[in-house]
């Protein structure tokens, strides 16, 4: 069988080499590339998991030293999923910003930070460009960061800091 391959390559015109022999590199550099991709999100994946398992015990320690949540826990799953309806696309008006810093506003401690992050989670969405690219997958912070520039994210910030709430986007 590897004679009669090698002999079928050999007879071939030069040119028809070339295409065969880029068409196969083509072939092994984005098979790579994908593998590499894929490890690399699995990694990402494992992390965020990680980050929203020690914000949940950090919730639950905040919880059990007397600390409380501003609002019932179906708000802050209702928040999250109007985040993620406000995330998905294209938009280019600043209701995303209003939205989130009303949110945001909302807060009164550290709980209720915690709290909107855990029950964000890891989210999935469709991402502006997402006919290029795959869609969005991260936890709040990302996604925050994914949507918002710098300025935006420390007007976030410098609410959050207003009302003595010691974590940050």
């Amino acid at each position: 069988m590897q004679n009669k391959v090698y002999s079928y390559y050999k007879e071939l015109p030069s040119w028809a080499k070339g295409v065969v022999v880029i068409g196969g590199i083509a072939i092994v550099y984005f098979t790579a590339k994908q593998l590499i991709s894929r490890i690399r999100k699995q990694a990402e994946v494992k992390l965020q998991r990680e980050t929203i398992d020690t914000q949940k015990k950090e919730l639950d320690n905040l919880l059990n030293t007397g600390a409380r949540l501003s609002y019932p826990q179906s708000n802050y799953k209702a928040w999250a999923d109007s985040i993620v309806e406000d995330f998905k696309g294209c938009d280019v008006g600043n209701h995303n910003v209003v939205n989130f810093g009303n949110i945001i506003a909302k807060f009164k401690n550290n709980a209720d930070f915690l709290a909107l992050t855990t029950a964000f989670d890891i989210r999935q969405y469709p991402d502006c460009l997402s006919w290029f690219n795959a869609d969005f997958k991260g936890n709040l912070n990302q996604a925050v960061r994914n949507e918002f520039n710098d300025k935006e994210i420390q007007m976030f910030n410098n609410t959050l800091a207003s009302k003595n709430i010691t974590y940050r986007f």
